[in-house]
């Protein structure tokens, strides 16, 4: 084993250039595929600390997959299953604001939950007891780092919160923060039956409007008991779920299924995205492919230079299993070092990387046996693989055929060269053509035309002020008296998150569309685009008075409304038709939707158009005055520019990891197929000598030894782009509003990658081809 030691020691100092080109490309390759396995395996492991995950599931819309149920639906699964152990009721409060000893405390996700969410969910308790938590209405559970934000190190357990200045809540219970790979957001839990009363404005007793077949606005999930088979009753709960529904057609999704679900747009529901997770993954196994396909094409490159060492050995008596054993232990040196130097650039660049992501994950969750041992084995793979060359000249060739071979120019390392070659640009062209279709979606998300006006719009969050309509009317007069405010509504509704819904008879079965109660100024303020009817107005108040509806495209369409002005739709008067706009990121189809005229239901957010000029003066000035009309109520504002971007945030972060690792990608091939051409051209330094003393051109020289590299591209190329098109194709599809997958994207890639293939090839090859051929002659 010493000798081994001393001879791999001896062979990585002769050949130091392809060492250094080996190491390089394997620490780079094996630093940054980590990190997106780490990424990978995370979200293919979401919500994996809830025991009981596999027997939970959500109750859904079976066309559209929206998770919205009525509040008596969970009770009443209970009572007609007795398969099922637990049920829970979930919704967003609503960001609401809370003040402690006079100091507002902001809490963005305070979920409402029934009192059976500790029996279903892992939320563990730190303080406080399951049984009593939630029992009280008017009782809070908190997170570990909110109690800490709030109360510091003092006990929380029966400190009171002052909620929106209605009523008083008491800390009952804490539970620790939930990991970052987790479904639900959650700041704070509330009892469920708050709800109840808040619907009411808190007025001592619970609303008579919230426990009602039509209030549609929760998720129900529901835990079956231990071996339940579940597939066996779905279709008579799904069948149950659509009689207590309105003859909604329901189904049952799988925990599992939530995070990559493919309607899951509640914002405080994560959401993830499986094509680019799959994306992700392959560019991980594309980086660790051409890293060690490099490797494994320098080694048998040089083994092939080395072959004379090789037949001294065999005349000395060495076995072919020595030959393996060597080869094995070189490669596993050579990644035992480059895993090393790995780690050091994984410790400087994981931080950069977790911003880019917006994730945080530690390496912790990666260390599993199972992956531990498919590391090893491809580790091991790699290994035989590499000693495949050596062993098959040692074995097969005679001593002294195998020392004449040095001399020869042998090119039979080709055998395996070329086609890893191919695989290498292959590998190369896909990710250049992921990268510029991508980059080309989130250009087309962020131009596509929302059918609104999103530039210049600020949206404030008035829901938990308790906004009378006459402090409205003042808010509304004092902000249009200045010149920086072109245009003020209210509405019950905001992009990504528009809540309310009503339900209309088609055919025997309810359609439900969605409605945002709005003022007068909704359609003026957004720059929707009538085109039919006319806008609401302050000058008839029977657009108030009757609830007038404005209704979007899509929903005329859908009822089949021949003239839609001369129609009612729930007893609404439908006075105007919108063009179709987006009230739901793109990767949604537009659905029906309904503004319905109602100033007092309106007071959820106002939408604040600006004229153009100092943006933070023009803030500051709309911070003032509702702190001069709401005083001591916490200011929370954002840009519709913004608010839309969150939506496509992953898109856009993928979009800059693809551009990032496609250039790395080129970078680790281009360094790999510099050392590939020195061995060509070292092993052919005779024949170019040869061919210049009788005459051949410096070009002829160029094409001769280019000519193979530029086959090996084409070929790539050939087998790439129906792959690429197909993959692209496929990530596409999550996107309801998509660009094209034009023609020109595939032609760039293609040429793209035989420009930098013939720019590292030629740089070598020019410098054979001008050396003068006396030097390679010589000792001829």
């Amino acid at each position: 084993m010493l000798n081994n030691l001393k001879r791999i020691y001896r062979k990585a100092l002769k050949y130091r250039s392809y060492t250094m080109i080996n190491v390089v490309g394997l620490s780079t390759a094996f630093a940054l595929s980590s990190l997106l396995l780490l990424y990978v395996y995370n979200e293919f492991h979401v919500d994996d600390f809830h025991q009981n995950k596999d027997r939970i599931y959500r109750v859904v819309d079976a066309g559209d997959g929206t998770a919205f149920t009525n509040p008596l639906l969970a009770g009443e699964l209970k009572s007609a299953f007795p398969e099922i152990e637990e049920v829970t009721r979930v919704r967003h409060n609503g960001h609401g604001f809370y003040k402690y000893e006079n100091s507002v405390v902001d809490i963005p996700y305070d979920m409402c939950f029934d009192s059976t969410v500790f029996k279903m969910f892992d939320f563990k308790l730190v303080a406080g007891t399951e049984k009593e938590a939630l029992i009280s209405p008017l009782s809070i559970v908190l997170t570990k780092s909110i109690s800490k934000k709030i109360f510091g190190d003092k006990n929380p357990l029966g400190k009171v919160l002052r909620y929106n200045d209605l009523c008083d809540l008491t800390v009952t219970g804490i539970i620790e923060d939930l990991p970052a790979n987790s479904t639900f957001t959650v700041d704070a839990i509330l009892p469920f039956q708050l709800l109840a009363y808040l619907w009411n404005g808190y007025t001592g007793r619970p609303s008579d409007d919230f426990f009602i077949r039509d209030n549609g606005s929760f998720h129900t999930y529901i835990m079956f008991k231990p071996n339940v088979d579940v597939a066996s009753i779905e279709n008579k709960i799904a069948g149950f779920c659509k009689e207590k529904s309105f003859q909604q057609d329901m189904k049952l999704q799988p925990m599992n299924d939530i995070y990559f679900g493919y309607n899951n747009r509640d914002r405080w529901i994560h959401k993830g995205e499986k094509s680019i997770v799959i994306l992700l993954l392959s560019i991980a196994l594309g980086l660790l492919t051409i890293s060690i396909i490099n490797y494994i094409n320098l080694n048998s490159a040089v083994t092939l230079n080395n072959l004379f060492g090789f037949g001294i050995r065999k005349i000395l008596g060495a076995k072919p299993g020595q030959i393996i054993i060597q080869s094995v232990v070189e490669t596993l040196l050579y990644f035992m070092v480059s895993i090393g130097i790995a780690a050091a650039i994984v410790i400087l660049i994981i931080q950069p990387f977790q911003n880019i992501l917006a994730e945080e994950y530690h390496f912790s969750s990666l260390l599993t046996g199972t992956n531990l041992s498919i590391a090893f084995g491809i580790l091991l793979l790699t290994a035989l693989i590499s000693a495949m060359v050596p062993a098959h000249h040692f074995k097969k060739a005679p001593s002294t055929a195998i020392i004449k071979m040095k001399h020869s120019g042998n090119r039979s390392s080709g055998l395996l060269n070329r086609p890893l070659i191919i695989v290498q640009f292959f590998i190369a062209i896909l990710f250049i053509v992921s990268a510029i279709t991508i980059k080309k979606q989130v250009n087309f998300i962020n131009h596509k035309n929302l059918g609104f006006d999103k530039d210049l719009l600020v949206y404030v969050d008035l829901i938990s002020y308790n906004l009378t309509t006459s402090e409205a009317d003042v808010l509304k007069e004092k902000l249009m008296a200045d010149s920086r405010i072109q245009n003020v509504s209210f509405s019950a509704g905001i992009f990504g998150d528009v809540r309310r819904g009503n339900f209309v008879d088609i055919n025997g079965k309810k359609l439900l569309y969605r409605q945002i109660p709005s003022d007068v100024d909704y359609v003026k303020t957004m720059h929707y685009k009538i085109v039919e009817g006319r806008d609401f107005t302050s000058e008839l108040k029977t657009d108030e008075i009757s609830k007038a509806y404005i209704i979007n495209q899509t929903l005329a369409k859908t009822l089949e409304m021949e003239n839609p002005l001369q129609e009612k739709l729930n007893n609404h008067p439908i006075i105007g038709v919108v063009e179709d706009f987006n009230f739901e990121p793109v990767q949604t189809h537009i659905q029906p939707v309904a503004l319905l005229c109602d100033p007092a239901e309106a007071l959820w957010i106002a939408n604040i158009r600006l004229n153009p000029g100092d943006l933070q003066s023009s803030i500051q000035f709309i911070e003032n005055i509702i702190k001069n009309v709401k005083p001591g109520s916490p200011f929370r504002y954002s840009f519709a520019n913004d608010r839309v971007a969150t939506y496509y945030k992953k898109e856009v972060q993928f979009s800059k990891l693809s551009a990032l690792f496609s250039i790395v990608n080129i970078l680790i091939s281009c360094i790999g197929l510099v050392g590939l051409v020195l061995f060509t051209i070292n092993g052919r330094i005779k024949e170019i000598g040869i061919r210049k003393v009788n005459g051949a051109k410096v070009s002829e020289v160029l094409m001769m030894l280019n000519k193979d590299f530029i086959k090996w591209v084409a070929i790539a190329f050939v087998i790439a782009t129906p792959i690429s098109y197909y993959a692209m194709d496929k990530w596409l599809e999550s996107f309801a509003y998509k660009t094209t997958l034009s023609w020109w994207i595939f032609a760039l890639a293609g040429v793209l990658a035989l420009g930098i293939a013939l720019l590292t090839v030629s740089w070598q090859s020019w410098r054979a081809a001008t050396r003068n051929p006396v030097e390679a002659l010589r000792y001829e």
